[in-house]
């Protein structure tokens, strides 16, 4: 999913993952305030493969049991294959600027890999969880991109 800034121009791109419970009404929230501050907005899916692509989990502890299921499930290798193509699929739009990443408890995890990714760039991440607050940034933009703080503005 692709949440972005009313208007045209070239928007810093945030790579926002969910937690286990996937595209839940609390990340779009989330989403929706990003892009309302000038950001465009990336939300894949963590479990794109298999019974629990399209689903959003409830939050319970059957949502949670199929979530930790789910990562259980997956390998780091399908994890960082998706990740590679969802930042090579921002890297590719002329409406991205410099590229973030961000996420939610097991989301973080995979926010702070794609920081961590030498395809190219250094990007920023932060993550959250209970009890846990992560952060990772650089300032090296990807050749052809701004590294000048986001913009801001109403929506």
């Amino acid at each position: 999913m692709v949440i972005g800034p009313v208007g045209g121009g070239r928007w810093p791109g945030v790579l926002l993952y969910t937690d286990i419970f996937q595209l839940t009404e609390s990340t779009l929230r989330t989403a929706r305030r990003l892009a309302s501050a000038g950001f465009a907005v990336f939300v894949p899916e963590i479990y794109p493969h298999g019974e629990l692509a399209g689903v959003a989990l409830d939050f319970d502890d059957a949502g949670k049991r199929a979530g930790l299921a789910g990562a259980a499930g997956t390998q780091v290798g399908q994890f960082d294959a998706d990740r590679v193509a969802v930042l090579d699929f921002m890297a590719q739009r002329d409406d991205v600027g410099e590229l973030f990443a961000a996420g939610f408890c097991l989301g973080g995890h995979l926010a702070f890999r794609a920081a961590l990714d030498s395809a190219g760039s250094r990007r920023r991440s932060a993550s959250t969880r209970p009890g846990c607050t992560t952060a990772r940034s650089g300032r090296t933009p990807m050749p052809g991109r701004s590294a000048g703080p986001p913009r801001s503005r109403a929506g």
